[in-house]
């Protein structure tokens, strides 16, 4: 048993071959298999549960990044703007991680989306008060753009 591309791209599954194993001169091309086409809602689902996973793989990426960035702030902002920004971080982890396991998902990819907003905004809060340098700044922002096509991408496919 092993995946197969078709024609049209689309993955079927092999079945066991009738013609048996011990057939060994016979050319390849005429061996028949049984293929039975895996339905769209199956692949739909499979794509969804890679997307949340990419997605968490991304945002995991961005807290090891955020917490080597944190050690930067003032020590008068730890339990202030850097509270906060962990605090919208877990959270978004939490919202990713629940619509992973839930059935219905738009309501709560949207709060993460809202969530997402959030960590751009304290993102471009921490870079005014001069709390982290530009380069810093651009990294962050491009990695949260990039979680936040993922998240796009996701919504949209739950949206059909």
């Amino acid at each position: 048993m092993f995946p197969v591309w078709g024609g049209d791209s689309r993955p079927y599954l092999l079945h066991e071959r009738n013609d048996g194993m011990e057939k060994q001169n016979q050319p390849p091309g005429n061996q028949t298999v049984q293929a039975q086409q895996i339905p769209q809602d199956e692949i739909n689902k499979m794509n969804e549960d890679k997307a949340g996973f990419v997605t968490l793989q991304k945002i995991r990426d961005l807290l090891q990044y955020l917490y080597t960035a944190f050690v930067k702030y003032p020590k008068s902002e730890k339990l202030g703007l850097v509270a906060d920004y962990k605090q919208n971080l877990y959270e978004f982890l939490f919202l990713i991680i629940q619509a992973r396991k839930k059935y219905y998902k738009k309501t709560t990819l949207q709060d993460a989306d809202v969530r997402l907003e959030m960590l751009r905004m304290l993102n471009d809060l921490s870079y005014d008060l001069h709390y982290i340098d530009i380069k810093r700044y651009e990294l962050i922002a491009r990695q949260l753009n990039e979680i936040g096509r993922l998240l796009g991408g996701w919504i949209k496919n739950v949206n059909k």
